[in-house]
């Protein structure tokens, strides 16, 4: 047998180590997919493979309303119907009402769009296939997530700021909704006796943004053996000051009972409380966190508590009739304490009455009881004075004034103030003043509220010498 000469053997070395190459390069995908996690339409914690993920027919995306894309201004919203790929007949590709459905989700998103401040940032929202028994929650929502021993943020989150899709195999958000309720899908007022649809998927998209927990009873990721924890948890404490969850995601607090509770997680030591800067900040305090006892499996720890002010998107339930379509300051903070750059939204000022007409009034009786003007911010931003704020200019501005001094300091949104006016006229003739705001409102920068009165004199009476005042 001829022996191979030293240029065959290194051929056949290079030859080898292109096919061992070669193996690796096709084994690759297999050897690097990974378990994604996700919480699914009944609101169970769930774990696949990336790529086991079902994929729709590149057909079916197709179809007419199967994807839409609102008019965001910078972040793409890619939303996908699950029924209207499906060609379902039910949910949003209900013959009758899927298209108002679909642009209550639409409408949704843009909202969110406004709020936050990423152009150049993506999130793939897949609806999932509707319910329609009326016997679960309204609707559910997740972000998927590598499953790891850490705080994640959720791929919206990723997708969103980095702007790289941290799994082309799967969504970043999921969202499923039980039209077996009676809903309303507009976005007027909401009848008395239906569900308001864009409330809800609000909802759900800023559970996806990360304002969600993933913590069991016990104080274990429910992910467990894992300890995955969302940022949101990592920023939760005890109304008494104790952190729940340390940099390893180890619970802090005691676990009893069979089976195991954490008393932390359902209501004892003060409660819970979320200790995020600027949403503390905008709340003036800690903001309350939904802990009941007993513990809510899918809704304690991820909610705030239905008491609480401002009438924020994420309470744990949602009446017919209610209406949650902006988010409270405190939970725009809350979105900026979780890494998320916000837009600077505008105030909206609003004042009424337009006038205050004070009637005739003796100028020498002293003044009259106070009027109230109130001035409210309807909008996201906060209301801030400017210039000299309050003020009465004008005509004859020494005879009204401001009952006691107001306050300068910003109105929050969604919040209002009273400026009690009174009249104290000098003489007896037609007084006239307006009360000028000035602020930080785009669109009205400055609002006249004209204020009058007349001053009239006094005559005597027949008897006795004392003076009786006539209007």
């Amino acid at each position: 047998m001829p022996v191979p000469s030293i240029r065959t053997c290194r051929r056949k070395k290079r030859l080898a180590k292109a096919v061992v190459f070669c193996v690796l390069l096709l084994a690759a995908p297999i050897l690097h997919a990974r378990p994604v996690a996700y919480k699914d339409g009944n609101g169970a914690w769930g774990v696949m493979e990336e790529e086991d993920w079902p994929r729709i027919p590149k057909g079916d995306l197709q179809i007419e309303g199967a994807v839409i894309q609102p008019a965001a201004a910078k972040i793409t919203f890619n939303i996908t119907f699950v029924d209207v790929t499906g060609k379902s007949k039910k949910g949003f590709d209900d013959p009758g009402k899927g298209t108002a459905r679909r642009a209550a989700v639409r409408k949704a998103a843009e909202y969110v769009d406004s709020v936050l401040n990423h152009p150049g940032g993506v999130c793939d929202i897949e609806i999932q296939a509707s319910s329609t028994d009326g016997t679960g929650p309204l609707a559910t929502g997740s972000p998927f997530f590598y499953p790891v021993n850490g705080y994640v943020p959720g791929f919206p989150y990723e997708h969103i700021i980095k702007r790289s899709d941290p799994c082309a195999s799967a969504p970043d958000l999921i969202i499923t909704v039980d039209f077996g309720y009676d809903w309303y899908e507009g976005v007027g007022n909401t009848p008395a006796s239906k569900r308001d649809l864009y409330s809800v998927i609000l909802h759900e998209i800023t559970h996806g943004l990360g304002l969600l927990s993933m913590t069991g009873q016990d104080g274990q990721s429910a992910l467990a053996p894992n300890r995955t924890l969302s940022f949101f948890d990592y920023l939760l404490y005890t109304g008494n000051g104790a952190k729940l969850w340390d940099l390893g995601c180890n619970f802090n607090g005691t676990v009893a009972g069979s089976p195991p509770v954490a008393p932390w997680l359902a209501g004892s030591d003060g409660g819970v409380r979320f200790h995020g800067a600027a949403a503390t900040t905008a709340f003036q305090g800690y903001p309350p966190v939904y802990a009941p006892n007993p513990f809510d499996p899918g809704s304690s720890i991820g909610h705030w508590i239905p008491t609480i002010s401002g009438n924020p998107v994420l309470l744990p339930a949602l009446a017919p009739g209610e209406m949650r379509r902006t988010y409270a300051d405190f939970e725009i903070g809350a979105l900026q304490d979780l890494g998320y750059t916000l837009e600077v939204l505008p105030p909206d000022i609003r004042v009424t009455p337009a006038l205050l007409d004070f009637g005739s009034w003796p100028w020498d009786g002293g003044p009259t009881a106070p009027l109230p003007v109130r001035i409210e911010n309807t909008g996201a931003g906060p209301l801030e004075f400017a210039g000299n704020g309050i003020e009465i200019v004008g005509g004859s501005p020494g005879d009204f004034q401001i009952v006691p001094s107001v306050s300068k300091d910003p109105i929050l949104a969604g919040a209002d103030r009273t400026v009690s006016i009174r009249f104290d006229p000098s003489d007896n003739t037609v007084k006239t003043a307006v009360l000028r705001i000035t602020t930080n409102d785009p669109d009205a920068a400055t609002v006249d509220v004209p204020l009058k009165g007349t001053g009239t004199g006094r005559m005597p009476t027949a008897a006795g010498g004392h003076w009786r005042y006539f209007k």
